[in-house]
């Protein structure tokens, strides 16, 4: 947490949001972290490859591995963090 600027921002895309809320600031971070436990029984983010296009542009395909806590339904899904550093 403490590598978090204060004004840090994680938003997800209408599609990729699964059942998760944006985040602002370290204090947003947590919140997302403990929110997990309410939408999902399993949940892992595994980053596979990570690629620096420009010096403060990093882009990290992530492999999520879960289970939905209401459904039961299993989740595999590759996406893509973009950060802006």
């Amino acid at each position: 947490m403490e590598l978090l600027a204060e004004g840090f921002e994680g938003v997800n895309l209408p599609e990729q949001a699964l059942g998760m809320p944006a985040m602002s600031g370290p204090d947003g971070l947590l919140i997302w972290i403990r929110s997990i436990r309410e939408v999902w029984d399993e949940f892992r983010l595994l980053p596979e490859k990570i690629t620096w296009p420009t010096p403060n542009m990093m882009v990290v395909e992530v492999l999520l591995l879960g289970r939905g806590k209401a459904s039961a339904v299993p989740v595999r899904e590759r996406f893509y963090n973009v950060w802006t550093i």
